[in-house]
């Protein structure tokens, strides 16, 4: 609520539509390393989102993904041939702890579309200690389109920060969706 809750608020305003897709949620009893395992329902639930835009007349679709949503976007975004224009990654850490094994700096050397990696200042230990690794990663394979921005003063849900923060994606996306 801290985060997505003002992003979903303050986007519209700046001319963008959104759309919230609940990621598959497991038993609090179950281990976190287990969410390895819903990538491909969460596949599944994002694939059906961007139909129903597209359905819709909508052509410009960016995915935003905070924390394992973003990891889960770098997934989708590798598995499956989309129309996506570009995403936006907040706080992404790689998760060694998920079964089966996720290499989300493996994959993030696959991402072509632009990808803007934007942080805390004061996010949690793996986003911090990844920073260097996620801009090489993302920068492989001569992608110019991917950007990393550190959020100054801004804690892990940037709370305070959501009017900058948004201000930042839509400034980005203004410049790397071109109609």
């Amino acid at each position: 609520p801290e985060l997505i809750l003002p992003l979903r608020k303050q986007i519209p305003s700046q001319d963008w539509a959104s759309l919230s897709v609940q990621l598959p949620l497991l038993d609090p009893q179950i281990n976190h390393a287990e969410y390895g395992r819903t990538f491909k329902l969460a596949n599944d639930r994002i694939r059906l989102a961007i139909r129903y835009l597209q359905n819709r007349g909508m052509k410009d679709i960016v995915i935003i993904g905070f924390g394992f949503g973003a990891t889960t976007a770098i997934n989708y975004l590798t598995t499956v041939n989309s129309s996506i224009k570009a995403m936006v990654g907040i706080s992404m850490q790689p998760h060694q702890f998920l079964k089966p094994k996720y290499d989300l700096l493996g994959e993030l050397s696959n991402i072509k579309i632009p990808l803007l990696d934007i942080y805390a200042a004061g996010d949690f230990s793996g986003v911090l200690k990844s920073v260097d690794d996620r801009r090489l990663a993302g920068s492989k394979g001569a992608n110019h389109l991917y950007h990393q921005i550190k959020l100054k003063e801004a804690k892990r849900y940037f709370t305070g920060k959501d009017k900058e923060l948004t201000q930042i994606i839509i400034e980005w996306l203004n410049q790397v969706i071109v109609e």
